[in-house]
């Protein structure tokens, strides 16, 4: 069961677990990115994780207007929200707690993109995990079989039009040229962290080279990188998540 808060003009999906675990999980999503329950973030609830399902500014039920920048307007307010460890829900307007420390940052697809740019201006975020990232974007297209993700912007905005507000084509274009507040990453500012990456091998939307030469950059400059490729995963990567997958996350998680 989703408990939904707000924090200003941001509004949150929270899944909490039965009794108060010592995890808090920031989950930023790929595009369009409804919160959404499913198999890996049960294990992460039934296991003590509290997860945290931010609708981006400017999409969904979060207010104003919806920018790949305005994205990192977005963590930076969960962060604040998450940081407090309490607020009340916006059903029966009842207290929920939880540990009041910085969440492990988890981003999939577009939101691995915004989770490992936070990763590069918050030296306090010592987890990240990465599932399916959205890493280079200059590149992003370029392998054989890869798509595009010019189409994104014209699927959002036939099939997702009133949930993305504000959506142009000259800041979605300004993204994937590197410009901008969310754009570039300056990975050399992302030293002594630990980082969970997976990435499927049959995923045709983001090819998971892109995750395996991230993974071995990351290596380099001296973080801890858990890496794996899934042989028959898609881009719907925790769909194919195993249980030894899942039990190899959660104790990374705890680690």
């Amino acid at each position: 069961m989703f408990y939904r808060f707000q924090e200003g003009p941001l509004h949150f999906d929270v899944l909490f677990p039965q009794k108060q675990g010592k995890i808090n999980i920031l989950k930023l999503a790929g595009l369009p990115g409804f919160p959404r329950e499913d198999k890996f973030t049960r294990f992460c609830q039934d296991n003590g994780c509290q997860i945290f399902f931010p609708h981006y500014l400017g999409s969904w039920l979060s207010k104003g207007v919806f920018t790949p920048d305005n994205c990192l307007q977005t963590v930076d307010l969960a962060l604040t929200f998450i940081q407090r460890g309490r607020a009340k829900e916006l059903y029966f307007l009842k207290e929920k707690t939880w540990p009041a420390k910085t969440p492990i940052v988890l981003g999939s697809s577009f939101g691995g993109w915004t989770a490992l740019k936070v990763c590069s201006l918050h030296p306090g975020i010592k987890k990240c995990a990465l599932f399916a990232p959205l890493v280079d974007i200059e590149q992003q297209g370029k392998w054989p079989g890869e798509e595009d993700l010019d189409h994104t912007l014209q699927f959002l905005r036939r099939a997702f039009g009133p949930a993305f507000r504000g959506l142009e084509r000259q800041t979605w274009d300004k993204f994937f040229q590197g410009k901008g507040e969310i754009a570039p990453i300056n990975l050399d500012n992302i030293r002594q962290r630990n980082f969970f990456i997976v990435h499927g091998r049959a995923d045709p939307t983001i090819n998971y080279h892109h995750s395996r030469a991230l993974a071995a950059k990351l290596k380099e400059l001296g973080n801890r990188v858990v890496y794996h490729e899934i042989g028959n995963a898609n881009h719907r990567i925790r769909d194919f998540f195993s249980g030894k997958l899942l039990e190899e996350f959660l104790a990374w998680t705890r680690s």
